[in-house]
């Protein structure tokens, strides 16, 4: 079986889901936002639920085109980003 990494939430959008699939809670997203030091979410260019459970969050690199650590990661089939 293998594991990818999942976008949870893209530039202050919840991707509800992506999100209710991997069983993760606005609560949790919104928790490791705060643990990062995140302000509120559209600070954000993303949270990402990582193969081992973690969440990342990615700082906005300030260009809407940029995908930099993005990159290969897609949404849900009924959520476009």
């Amino acid at each position: 079986m293998k594991s990818e990494p999942t976008l949870l939430l893209h530039r202050g959008r919840f991707l509800d889901g992506a999100m209710r699939i991997q069983r993760v809670t606005r609560a949790e997203v919104l928790a490791a936002l705060r643990g990062s030091g995140a302000a509120d979410a559209g600070s954000v260019a993303a949270v990402v639920l990582e193969t081992d459970g973690s969440l990342s969050v990615v700082r906005d690199a300030g260009g809407a085109g940029n995908v930099g650590t993005l990159e290969g990661l897609a949404a849900t089939r009924d959520e476009a980003w």
